[in-house]
């Protein structure tokens, strides 16, 4: 069998699926807000909005800007408050059994599972390496956290443009913009994303976990980018916001998804509390 093709199986049969669950939500996040671009511009020139080229213009500048404003300040507030050391647990000298499998293609999964074995034998580890492994699951759960509200909000402005068709002027007009408003925290899910499944694996496996996640993105894009706009050619004469209620639905899939991976965070998070030896260890 091929090294990819075996990797992708042991990503599958892996009892840890993070990986896999931020894959499917990285394809549907690709579906979601990139590909609807295509026939907003129509959607909007349409009745009851009836735009020009040059309010269509002055949209994609206001949705371009506030994406960059949202962009810089939330890499900003990402790079300050996410300083932390690396736990020294994960290092291989403490995982002898491992030893021979970081060489190996396949040791994604079967090495990082390892990993996660030992991290999660808490009882085991010095005060100063626990502290350092809980600043690590706080730090996933900060990052779950916002991805949930970015696909929150991002539902909500998809459900709102999508019904905003049938409001009269000058209601319709505004609700399309408090839509783009919405859609500003959408600005940093991909590299929130890509960081807290980094964080998933040791630093052996980054170039082959980076590849996964690019298949998922360009397959949304390759699936999203022609059949969006083709539902929408379909459904425009009979209900003209469908398209965007379809992404909705498509969005609360994700947000579902990425409510699960941080129930599953949280879990470790108050397992890993309630193994301290002391309060004062666990101090953030």
């Amino acid at each position: 069998m091929h090294p990819f093709c075996h990797l992708l199986f042991q990503l599958f049969r892996s009892k840890h699926p993070s990986t896999l669950l931020v894959a499917i939500v990285m394809f549907l996040y690709m579906l979601v807000a990139l590909s609807d671009n295509q026939f907003t511009f129509l959607y909007l020139m349409g009745a009851p909005f009836c735009w020009t080229p040059e309010e269509v213009g002055v949209y994609n500048f206001v949705g371009s800007f506030l994406l960059s404003l949202a962009s810089l300040a939330l890499t900003l507030i990402t790079a300050w408050s996410m300083r932390v050391k690396s736990p020294t647990v994960l290092t291989k000298s403490r995982l002898p059994e491992s030893r021979h499998l970081s060489n190996s293609s396949v040791a994604l999964l079967v090495d990082d599972e390892m990993v996660e074995q030992s991290q999660r034998s808490a009882e085991d580890l010095e005060p100063a390496h626990l502290q350092s492994w809980y600043h690590v699951i706080w730090s996933r759960t900060r990052m779950l956290t916002y991805v949930s509200v970015a696909f929150l909000l991002i539902t909500l402005s998809k459900l709102i443009i999508g019904f905003a068709f049938r409001l009269s002027q000058p209601f319709c007009n505004a609700a399309v913009y408090v839509a783009l408003v919405l859609l500003f925290t959408r600005a940093a899910v991909v590299p929130t994303l890509k960081s807290f499944i980094s964080s998933l694996h040791s630093a052996e496996n980054q170039n082959r976990l980076f590849v996964i996640v690019g298949i998922a993105e360009y397959g949304g894009l390759l699936v999203g980018e022609p059949s969006l706009p083709a539902f929408y050619a379909f459904t425009v004469s009979v209900f003209p916001g469908a398209a965007y209620l379809f992404c909705a639905v498509l969005s609360a899939i994700a947000l579902v998804v990425v409510l699960t991976l941080l129930m599953s965070v949280v879990k470790e998070l108050v397992s890993l509390k309630n193994t301290a030896d002391s309060p004062a260890t666990l101090s953030h």
